[in-house]
Formats: structure tokens, C-alpha cells, sequence
């Protein structure tokens, strides 16, 4: 039975069905598309607002280069004051100052800072989640983005199945004044557990102005239902955001004092 509501128009043009509720988009999403592992299949992204679009919080509106660079050094200015702080065991085995700068930007993004990266999850429970948890007053429709790894890379060579290298595709969709899709990159910081706890992985939009909707492949909005939060069992509030976590305290704590 077609529980569809209405339909959504993105920023792109397209058209989407709502749905009446997230328990059925959840149970069409569920019926098309497996979870993913590390390196392949389907990832996902949760969002309560589905007019937010999927423009990292470093790009998004107001921005200009000023408030960008403004942005980026606060994040900078956040993550070297948590490293200075050597009460806070980041993992058992990594110390603060071994991270690399994309698991440290991962970390940044994680806890709320200005990054150019996307949460995503290899988990759609963990994105319906987040797709109803802490949604604005004023929010009707949330939606959950669907993702393919491995499809990807048709978008980064649309014409590889006729033998040409990606910067001949690349030439061809210039010549055409088409923008070609820029590379995907994944972060997966491994060592913070409640990233690992929700099962999470970072997409790096390294292209200012470039909008992840033109490779999303499917996606699934909803109406949402008063007070609900879609929490399916390990994947419920108090797993995915763990009381005792220092890291948190201290990003709140910073934030609060260090107002951007």
C-alpha cells in the first residue's frame, strides 16, 4: 500500500515521496538497501530538517572566504586546546598528538565544530536516529540520505565503460559544461568509541560549493511523528551517547566559553 503523503522537491529539481511516517520509510528503505561495512556498500545520513541540504558546516549560508577562515580557526583554536588537555584519554592506545589531521578534523566535526565534512553511518537504524533526535520545533519533514560507495566511482567516471581514463571524462564534461564530481574520500576514525558506537564515518567535500545531493542516490523523506525518536535496539539513545564521555563535557564546556 502506498503510504506516501506528498511529494518533496530538493534544491535539484527533483521529486521525492514523502512518507507518512519514519517506521515506513524505514521499512522501504530497509527492504532495498543493506547496511554497509568499512569499503563498501551503502552508508547513510540521518537529518531532522530535510530543507538543510547537505553542505558541510563550514560552507554553510552566511559564508564568504572571511567567515570560512574565521571558521577553520576555530576549530583549529578548539582542537589544540583539547589536546593540551592530558586529563582527557582520547583512546587506551593513541595519544592525542598521534592523530592524524583527518582523524583530528573527524573528531572536531564529531563533537559540533566547523568542519568540511558529513556524518554518515554504516548503520540506517543509527540514521533514522538521528534523522527524528533533537529535531527543531519548526521542522515537519526529516529525511534519510542513502549512499553507495562503490557507485561512486560511475560518478567520477561516467564514461570508464568505454575505456576512457577519468581526466578524459573529466575534459569531455567541461567541453560540455557539465562539472565533473570530485573524488569521494572517507575518514573513519576508529579510535573514539562513540563514533564506533554509532558505527560512524566522515565524508571530506574537499569542492567549496559542491552539493553531495548530485550523488546521493536515494533518499527518504518523512513526516515526522510528535515526540517520536526511532530507536531500534542496540541503537538507542543511551548507547549512542554514552553518559561517561570526557571528550563531550569538555567540547561543551569550550564552546560555551569560547562563543564563535
Amino acid at each position: 500500500m502506498d503510504n506516501s503523503v506528498d511529494t518533496f522537491t530538493d534544491p535539484l529539481g527533483g521529486q521525492y515521496p514523502i512518507w507518512s511516517d519514519v517506521k515506513t520509510a524505514m521499512s522501504l528503505l530497509r527492504s532495498a538497501y543493506p547496511d554497509g561495512k568499512p569499503g563498501t556498500g551503502w552508508v547513510f545520513r540521518g537529518q531532522a530538517d530535510a530543507d538543510w541540504g547537505l553542505s558541510p558546516s563550514l560552507y554553510r549560508s552566511p559564508f564568504d572566504e572571511a567567515i570560512i577562515s574565521r571558521k577553520r580557526e576555530y576549530t583549529s583554536r578548539f582542537l589544540c586546546a583539547l589536546s593540551n588537555q592530558a586529563r582527557i584519554q582520547v583512546s587506551p592506545s593513541l595519544g592525542p598528538h598521534e592523530r592524524s589531521d583527518d582523524e583530528q578534523i573527524a573528531l572536531a566535526q564529531h563533537y559540533g565544530y566547523p568542519t568540511h565534512l558529513l556524518d554518515f553511518t554504516y548503520s540506517s537504524h543509527v540514521a533514522a536516529f538521528f534523522a527524528t533526535h533533537g529535531r527543531p520545533r519548526e521542522s515537519r519533514i526529516g529525511v534519510i540520505y542513502c549512499l553507495n560507495q562503490k557507485e561512486w566511482s560511475t560518478f567520477e567516471n561516467p564514461f570508464a565503460c568505454w575505456g576512457l581514463s577519468q581526466s578524459e571524462s573529466e575534459r569531455i564534461l567541461l567541453e560540455e559544461a557539465m562539472h565533473p564530481v570530485p573524488p569521494i574520500r572517507i575518514i573513519e576514525p576508529i579510535y573514539l568509541p562513540r563514533i564506533k558506537l554509532q558505527k560512524g564515518l566522515f565524508i571530506a567535500v574537499e569542492k567549496q560549493g559542491f552539493n553531495l545531493l548530485e550523488v546521493i542516490i536515494d533518499r527518504f523523506y518523512f513526516i515526522h511523528s510528535p515526540g517520536l525518536v526511532y530507536q531500534s535496539p542496540p541503537f538507542s539513545e543511551t548507547n549512542l551517547f554514552p553518559f561517561d564521555d570526557p571528550i563531550a563535557d569538555f567540547a561543551v564546556g569550550w564552546r560555551i566559553t569560547n562563543p564563535l
